[in-house]
Formats: structure tokens, sequence, C-alpha cells
């Protein structure tokens, strides 16, 4: 049976940002430095308005097919090109998360283990789902962002002891420096995974209507 709901992005579109956040936070935090949190702020409002405009366009032309929406402001050709370099963009991101997560398990896990197994250990449970549809994915989606969740509310909880909020004072130090802006632009482009949910939209407003 595959059902698709709103419920269901929800837990998608936080599986997404959760993974993408969590493996290169160090990247935009060493950039940002104490007002990494602050960057954090702005690039989520910004990438918020740029999802409320996308979907109000889509809204407006009663379009929400991403293959359609393509072809008609770039044409049949270009429109191709551009979903050929997106569908590219997800097999790269696929294979992206699996290599960083298999890293990260190897340097800290299993030093012994080879990386070649490691990304098999991800790859090959997934074409599982993948090939059951919808309900497996989305169950697979909720599971983990759930186990995720409790993840880090257990480490909050164990790691409140040892925090000091005076190291993120004092705010803007420098005032509006390159790095700041830097770090928002990186933030962004971690954001960017969240349009993986694009074809899925489609199904959602099918199911509702």
């Amino acid at each position: 049976m595959d059902t698709l709901s709103s419920k269901h992005m929800i837990f998608l579109i936080s599986g997404a940002a959760i993974v993408s956040l969590n493996s290169y936070s160090s990247i935009f935090i060493r950039t940002g430095g104490r007002d990494s949190w602050l960057a954090m702020i702005t690039a989520s409002v910004i990438i918020l308005l740029i999802v409320w405009y996308f979907m109000s366009a889509m809204k407006r032309s009663n379009c929400y097919d991403i293959k359609e929406i393509h072809y008609k402001a770039y044409g049949k050709t270009l429109g191709s090109i551009i979903l050929f370099l997106y569908a590219l963009m997800l097999l790269i991101t696929a294979v992206e998360c699996s290599a960083v997560e298999a890293n990260s398990i190897h340097t800290n896990l299993f030093i012994e283990t080879p990386m070649w197994y490691l990304i098999l250990f991800f790859i090959v449970p997934a074409v599982y789902p993948i090939k059951k549809g919808y309900t497996s994915i989305f169950l697979t989606t909720i599971i983990t962002v759930i186990l995720i969740y409790l993840a880090f509310a257990t480490t909050e909880v164990l790691a409140e002891k040892y925090k000091d909020y005076n190291h993120l004072l004092p705010l803007m130090q420098v005032g509006l420096h390159k790095n700041f802006l830097k770090s928002i632009l990186q933030i962004l482009g971690v954001y960017g995974s969240l349009f993986i949910v694009l074809p899925y939209i489609s199904g959602v407003l099918e199911k509702k209507g």
C-alpha cells in the first residue's frame, strides 16, 4: 500500500536536514565560530522564505510535478538537461552521505573495518526498502528520525552539566564579518538536501485531492 501524506513529508524533510546538518556541522562551526548559531537562525529563515516562495509559485500555477515545471519553464531540451543534472545530484548526494557516515564509523568505532565494507553496510540494506515502495521508505525514515531525536535528546541531557553558555558571548564581537556570511552560505548549501523531497510533493497533493 503506497500512501503518502504531509505527515510523512515532515519526517522525510527532518531526515534530510538532520543528516546533512549533523554530518557537516564542523565545517560551518569552524567558519562562523561562536556566531554559528546566529548564522544557523539566519540561514533557516532564508531557506524557509525560499521554500515558501517556491511552494507559492507552484500553487499559483497549479503545477506540482517537477518534470512538468521544468519543461514549461525551460523547454523540453533544456528542461531535460536540468532534470538529468538533478538526478545526478541525487546520486552523488546518496554516495556522499554513505561515504561520510562510513568514514565516521570507521574513524570512531570500527577502526579496523575497511571503508568499502562499511559503505556496503549502508547501500545493500537500502536497496530493500527502495524496492518495496513508499511504505517501506517512509517507515524506515520515520523510525530512523525518531531514533536520531532520542539520541540527540539523550546526548543533550548527559552533556548539560558540561556546557558553558558564556562561550557564546559576546555576540557579533567583530560585527558582520565575512566568516559569518560565509557560514550562512555554507548552511544554505547544507539545507540544499531538502530539495531531495521535491519529487514527492505531487504525490502528497494527489493523495489529498
